[in-house]
């Protein structure tokens, strides 16, 4: 399975807790297309300082924890609510927070219904909707709204046409 987001190979210079945000904003605005990598959220639905730079893995020593590969762009909403979770949960090594840069989560784990609900198809997929709180009303409201957006979109390029 392939990953959802390529990722580029980001800031040349090393990173510390003081300076990682500064040197991979820019790098992950343009690998995950300024798109919140956990709810999919566009930078234009929230303010700049709402756009946070988010270690998948917190629980790795400092050095490792602030490499561009560990690094995620994210909305302020996603990135609280995740905050110091474990990558892989400690009571079931196979529930564990998906990395949209080594596979496609919506393959396989997790699908879109009608209404702009995610819904979790295996475990690992139920996990991370829940450990994220992905299921809230607001993120719902937000993907139904970006679906009707699309759909009208499609109807006028096909009366256009």
């Amino acid at each position: 399975m392939s990953a959802r987001v390529k990722r580029g190979k980001g800031p040349k210079s090393k990173m510390t807790k003081w300076t990682y945000r500064k040197k991979a904003l820019p790098f992950l605005s343009e690998d995950f297309e300024k798109k919140c990598a956990y709810c999919l959220d566009p930078d234009e639905l929230r303010h700049p300082n709402q756009t946070h730079v988010d270690h998948f893995n917190c629980k790795l020593p400092e050095k490792k924890r602030h490499r561009y590969k560990n690094l995620m762009l994210a909305c302020s909403a996603c990135n609280l609510s995740k905050l110091d979770k474990p990558v892989v949960n400690h009571y079931n090594p196979k529930l564990r927070i998906l990395n949209c840069t080594e596979e496609n989560e919506f393959q396989g784990h997790i699908f879109e219904d009608d209404n702009g609900q995610w819904n979790g198809i295996t475990p690992e997929g139920k996990y991370h909707l829940e450990a994220l709180n992905l299921r809230e009303e607001c993120h719902r409201k937000k993907r139904k709204m970006r679906k009707g957006i699309a759909e009208q979109i499609y109807k006028l390029c096909s009366t256009a046409i």
